[in-house]
């Protein structure tokens, strides 16, 4: 077996993010204040103008995604999607 079929291919849409080469701990803050004003930075520096931030957004609530910035939403925040997408109603 060749060691490329062992490792999960990513989307296709993953090549156009925003995000693309930033630094992954971004994505994943800590608790408190300083999380707070990191989620707040990604979200506007790489989330709001980003061309697939709603197939980010739909991956993440299709895999069950409980922690880090997905789709320019926190975890509390896609929640509601994630009813939405189990409830069958999601666009």
């Amino acid at each position: 077996m060749d060691l490329a079929e062992l490792i999960p291919a990513r989307p296709d849409w993953m090549a156009r993010a925003a995000c693309r080469g930033a630094d992954p701990e971004l994505f994943f803050p800590k608790n408190g204040r300083e999380a707070q004003v990191t989620a707040k930075y990604v979200k506007a520096t790489y989330c709001n103008p980003c061309p697939v931030r709603n197939e980010c957004l739909q991956e993440a609530v299709a895999n069950c995604e409980l922690i880090g910035i997905w789709g320019g939403l926190a975890p509390k925040e896609r929640r509601v999607h994630r009813r939405a997408y189990v409830r069958g109603t999601h666009a």
